[in-house]
């Protein structure tokens, strides 16, 4: 097992150079990723890192954190887990399918926390290697949030198969529906970035995210999930909850999208589609647990 201890996040530059640069074995037959560990302790709220956040994904103002706000604080461990020298495959590349976040306890704006990331094993499907990074959050040794982000490395004969099937329009989510349309600025990639540290050049500018072949540039998955939940809370239920979401195909930016969302016996499910309201973007669910 490899630990790591982040006493300071390093910069986008230099994270996003080993991301770019760094060669990597991949995966031989039988082998698997190993286990890679990071640690951080004594993390303290932004104030005003936290006021950006919130108005950049449509958050009120809360003693409270937002339900998707730990994920960004886990950021840089997350990335000095999959740009360690035992993580075997390129970063660059991944595609983040899968979320899912618990939110156990109420975490409040005095916390201090501490955070733990890792990685271990790998599961093989059909477009490729999906592995999963998990994230909790602890409080005075209590465990208030967890995790769990499922990450696709494409690759293999499937390839091309997958990328051919075609997508149809989604049948109506159901009756008595929270419906919201939202206009995603041409900007909301730079701005999300900004303040998640997350500046993947596929989120940054059209001819960025051309170099890695994206036709242009795309918000960030975790925007998407955040901004739902922002317009979700007051479907949210009392006590623990989990947000559950897959990733369907990027929002490409500037776009129309709409929320589709049906209130549950224990939470809601949602969509959010193109400005038609027809093809999924992002699929999930938030409920009691």
């Amino acid at each position: 097992m490899t630990e790591i201890i982040v006493k300071q996040p390093r910069s986008a530059l230099s994270v996003y150079r080993d991301v770019i640069f760094t060669k990597r074995p991949g995966l031989k037959e039988g082998q698997s990723i190993p286990r890679i560990d990071a640690r951080s302790t004594g993390m303290r709220i932004d104030m005003g890192r936290l006021k950006r956040y919130r108005e950049v994904c449509g958050f009120g103002l809360s003693d409270q954190l937002p339900l998707t706000y730990l994920h960004i604080m886990a950021f840089p461990l997350h990335m000095e887990v999959l740009v360690h020298e035992s993580f075997p495959l390129k970063a660059i590349g991944l595609v983040h399918i899968r979320n899912e976040i618990t939110e156990l306890k109420p975490v409040n704006t005095q916390m201090t926390l501490d955070c733990h990331v890792w990685v271990e094993g790998h599961r093989e499907v059909e477009a490729g290697i999906e592995f999963d990074v998990h994230t909790e959050f602890s409080s005075g040794g209590e465990l208030v949030w967890k995790g769990l982000m499922t990450t696709l490395r494409r690759g293999g004969s499937s390839e091309k198969s997958t990328a051919k099937k075609k997508r149809t329009a989604a049948k109506p989510l159901g009756k008595n529906l929270l419906i919201e349309n939202w206009k995603v600025a041409e900007n909301m990639g730079r701005r999300y970035a900004g303040v998640s540290g997350d500046r993947n050049p596929i989120h940054l500018y059209p001819f960025t995210a051309k170099t890695l072949g994206f036709k242009s540039h795309i918000v960030h998955g975790m925007w998407t999930k955040a901004r739902t939940m922002a317009a979700l809370e007051p479907m949210r239920p009392d006590g623990p909850v989990k947000l559950s979401v897959q990733f369907k195909v990027p929002i490409f930016l500037p776009a129309k999208v709409q929320l589709q969302a049906l209130r549950t016996n224990n939470g809601c499910k949602f969509e959010v589609r193109d400005g038609n309201g027809e093809k999924p973007h992002m699929t999930g669910e938030l409920t009691s647990v």
